[in-house]
């Protein structure tokens, strides 16, 4: 029946668009091209598989086909984890094939077109709620550490286990959670003061994340997004006061209530990814053991089925990138040094080039506010060979003109236009 249920997940997941966020060329194309995480690589995210020397590129994940088969069989992973927790929790066969089958009618419509950081986050939250209720402290603590690594917001998940397990099971019990959480960031940080960025990696992923990023960074959220937001919320609480027999059945509610924090100050879609298997299986619960709520649990898929076909997914894999690419190519040899203003970054990747300056960073506001001048340093001491410019360019409704105006001055004052594609603009350096 698993299987069956799996086979529908596929087909699902095959007959939909599919795209990969740019994060996940670029950084691991760069860290394999030698630029240094957090001094040279910008980013307030923790390294993960991204940033860290063993990485997508390394492993040989470099275009949306890889992806899309890297992005299937996390997706199944978790399903096959999903099944074995709903059983766990329940003692009920039929509850791994009902979480099974809600997990594969709801995953891919949200944001289950795209592969992003908490979509890889059940990877390790789903084993550890397994060894949390075997009571197997040391590895469960050792997936969580992992899970930290992946998505930092996960910090107060993991604090609030640590605290509930001391509250169940007294302090020896919460230091070996402890200990095994710490092993696999300990060694993050031992990697990074290898690489003498330590310093900057607190500074971007914790330092600049909880004060800059969180200022400047937060978005109101749709009304859909707001729905699925309150409904996740409502199903957590109704799970955890009216169903949970035990501390077991608890420690699910809480996780599947950490693994949403990451979307709170920047709250997307996307940032459900974590917390979708738990919902699944509490849903799961629900059908099971409050039968005439079922309408309910089937009403809520129609609902986000409906808000997802409402909105287009996003594309990074357009035409006009192909072309722009193409474009960079016949301008450029492999290896040289250009700048992209206010274009898609994984252009670097897909054109073989490097950053100018060797500093890297998504154009976002809150980043130029501390980067440009910096930026613009860099630029005059190596100047790029070539320049693309997308003028088009925004965030958060405000224009890549008000955000990189220093930028934009450089870009005119010394280069010239050379080439054009669609909104793209390619410049070399004055004669």
């Amino acid at each position: 029946m698993i299987i069956v249920i799996q086979l529908l997940h596929v087909l699902l997941l095959s007959i939909r668009p599919f795209t990969v966020f740019p994060e996940f060329y670029i950084f691991p194309y760069l860290t394999s091209h030698g630029l240094i995480p957090y001094r040279q690589i910008i980013d307030q995210h923790v390294p993960s598989l991204l940033l860290s020397p063993l990485n997508f590129y390394q492993l040989g994940f470099r275009d949306l086909s890889s992806f899309k088969i890297l992005f299937i069989i996390v997706i199944l992973l978790q399903s096959v984890l999903l099944a074995h927790l709903a059983r766990k929790v329940t003692g009920l066969k039929i509850s791994s094939h009902i979480s099974a089958l809600i997990f594969a009618l709801l995953q891919p419509f949200i944001g289950g077109n795209a592969i992003w950081y908490d979509t890889l986050t059940p990877l390790a939250t789903l084993p550890a709620g397994i060894l949390l209720l075997s009571q197997r402290f040391v590895l469960a603590g050792l997936f969580l550490g992992a899970a930290l690594v992946m998505k930092q917001t996960l910090v107060l998940l993991c604090l609030g286990l640590v605290i509930y397990i001391g509250f169940l099971f007294g302090i020896k019990k919460m230091l070996t959670l402890l200990a095994g959480m710490s092993i696999i960031p300990l060694a993050l940080f031992g990697s990074l003061y290898h690489a003498s960025a330590l310093e900057d990696f607190f500074h971007w992923a914790i330092l600049f994340n909880f004060t800059t990023y969180s200022q400047l960074a937060s978005i109101y959220p749709s009304k859909e997004i707001l729905f699925i937001g309150i409904s996740f919320i409502c199903i957590t609480g109704f799970f955890f006061f009216k169903l949970a027999k035990n501390w077991q059945h608890k420690i699910i509610a809480l996780i599947c209530l950490g693994a949403s924090i990451g979307g709170l100050s920047r709250l997307d879609v996307y940032h459900f990814h974590g917390s979708v298997p738990f919902i699944s299986l509490m849903l799961a619960a629900i059908v099971i053991y409050r039968r005439r709520l079922s309408i309910f649990v089937a009403a809520l898929l129609l609902i986000i089925i409906f808000f997802d076909h409402r909105h287009p997914p996003h594309n990074y894999e357009d035409l006009a990138i192909s072309s722009v690419v193409a474009a960079v190519q016949s301008h450029t040899s492999a290896g040289d040094k250009i700048f992209l203003l206010g274009a898609q970054p994984h252009i670097y990747a897909l054109s073989n080039t490097v950053p100018a300056g060797d500093l890297f960073y998504f154009q976002m506001p809150w980043y130029l506010v501390s980067l440009q001048d910096r930026q613009l340093a860099a630029l005059r001491a190596s100047p790029p060979k070539l320049i693309v410019y997308d003028p088009s360019s925004s965030v958060d409704a405000i224009p890549i003109q008000d955000s990189a105006a220093k930028l934009i001055d450089f870009l005119n004052s010394q280069y010239h236009p050379v080439d054009q594609v669609g909104m793209y603009t390619l410049y070399s350096p004055n004669p």
